[in-house]
């Protein structure tokens, strides 16, 4: 998967596993629209995750792979040059995916779900009183290709195992050249420890 071949990337991940913070990273290359309007988008990022608020969903274009604004999302899409980068959980998306589709190729980064540490379940557990084996099921990779008709050529597999520690610089370094998004790696990491300090 290269991200230059899709207008719109997907990402997608059960309540509690970071996908938001994924996004926000993603959306930090050059070859991706921003997720919010800015002046300087890499400052007012950093800005909110300097914030009291515990999570990454920025204020930005939209929440949730725009379920609840369908011509928004349309117009943020076509609106940019580059890829734009969506989130959000599978029932979301499968509402979303009609509306989209004819609007140019999609790419899926999914969380799948197997074997996840005991960081991310604490997480789901704390967030949402309970854990659910449909997550395992809901995210696995054959559901999510044939739900949304999206071959394996055209999906990224990841887990939060990834991104739920202190250091993931080898993770970040793999899906930015896998995905061929030139991260900076040193800036994504800088995030990162903001966010993962303040939901630890």
């Amino acid at each position: 998967m290269y991200i230059k071949d899709y207008k719109i990337i997907v990402i997608l991940f059960h309540p509690g596993q970071g996908g938001n913070h994924l996004a926000n990273l993603i959306s930090t290359s050059d070859h991706i629209a921003d997720r919010f309007l800015s002046n300087n988008y890499r400052q007012d990022l950093e800005k909110y995750y300097d914030s009291d608020k515990k999570d990454a969903h920025v204020e930005g274009r939209l929440n949730n792979v725009g379920v609840h604004d369908i011509d928004g999302l349309k117009k943020y899409i076509n609106d940019n040059h580059n890829p734009v980068v969506i989130c959000g959980h599978v029932p979301e998306f499968y509402y979303v995916h009609g509306f989209i589709k004819s609007l140019g190729p999609i790419g899926i980064i999914n969380f799948e779900n197997y074997y996840l540490n005991n960081a991310v379940r604490k997480r789901i557990h704390d967030l949402y009183h309970g854990y659910s084996d449909l997550i395992e099921w809901a995210y696995r990779d054959d559901v999510v290709s044939k739900t949304f008709e999206i071959d394996y050529q055209d999906m990224y597999t990841t887990s939060a195992n990834n991104i739920f520690c202190d250091d993931p610089s080898d993770f970040f370094s793999s899906i930015s050249h896998e995905l061929g998004l030139d991260l900076d790696i040193e800036y994504c990491l800088r995030l990162h420890k903001k966010w993962f300090r303040k939901i630890s």
